[in-house]
């Protein structure tokens, strides 16, 4: 049920409009299956759903009803994919586009009993295939909208749902990456991110591997990629931090690099 919610979605002039006011390409955005629901259309997307469907999508739960974004079905949002290490559609993370809170509005997963951890990271595995491919950095960042800035500015993303979400498994795939540098944001939560990515790539890929090629930097005192980003400084940060380094990213989009 989730495939068919995504698949008969696209992404509307509101959502797009969203996008570009944060900087971000809606190319690169489409590309990467981003879509979006107008307002009030949610409620009429599951109307037509048995409880059993809805529930194996994660939409609703026997014991607490309906799930989010049902709360929220009245606000205009965007629908973020995950993928499975196949690269098949395994979740769908919303997030709201008018500014109020929660920014998030929650994770659905086909049959998991924890809604909120993702199989891989967002846009993963097919940055992190794209990365090795190319024998370029793999950026690793807070929240779906910073790996869609690191896109905009052709690079290798993947990101976390939430700071404290990492999972040791995630790491999956980055052994023949010539780095990963996680790109945090410039707060405690971010500090924690690249703790925990630290921690986790040493315990997967061991010691060495971490201390060769982890990179941990951060966008700077109180801010994000996004930020940094929508100032117009993003695409010269990484490439500065690229030459020091001696890594290569590619000179193409990632989108039109794929094939």
């Amino acid at each position: 049920m989730l495939a068919s919610i995504w698949a008969g979605l696209t992404l509307e002039d509101d959502a797009a409009a969203y996008l570009e006011g944060r900087g971000i390409d809606p190319q690169v955005a489409a590309t990467e299956g981003v879509r979006s629901v107008p307002r009030g259309r949610w409620s009429h997307m599951v109307a037509d759903h048995s409880d059993a469907e809805l529930a194996a999508a994660g939409i609703w739960h026997p014991e607490r009803g309906y799930l989010q974004p049902y709360w929220h079905k009245d606000t205009a949002f965007l629908v973020l994919p995950y993928h499975d290490d196949r690269g098949q559609l395994a979740s769908l993370r919303y997030r709201r586009i008018d500014g109020d809170e929660p920014k998030a509005l929650g994770l659905l997963r086909v049959g998991a009993d924890d809604l909120h951890c993702p199989p891989l990271p967002y846009l993963a595995p097919g940055q992190v295939v794209q990365a090795v491919r190319h024998d370029a950095p793999l950026y690793v960042v807070e929240g779906e909208p910073d790996a869609l800035a690191l896109a905009t500015v052709h690079r290798h993303a993947v990101a976390a749902p939430g700071a404290q979400s990492w999972q040791d498994r995630w790491c999956c795939g980055w052994e023949d990456l010539p780095a990963v540098v996680v790109l945090a944001d410039g707060d405690d939560a971010g500090e924690g991110l690249a703790e925990r990515v630290a921690d986790a790539a040493a315990e997967e890929l061991g010691p060495s591997w971490a201390r060769d090629r982890l990179h941990l930097c951060a966008a700077g005192e109180g801010l994000d990629p996004g930020d940094l980003l929508e100032a117009g400084e993003l695409r010269d940060a990484l490439d500065a931090l690229e030459r020091q380094r001696g890594w290569t990213s590619p000179e193409i989009p990632p989108w039109e690099a794929a094939g």
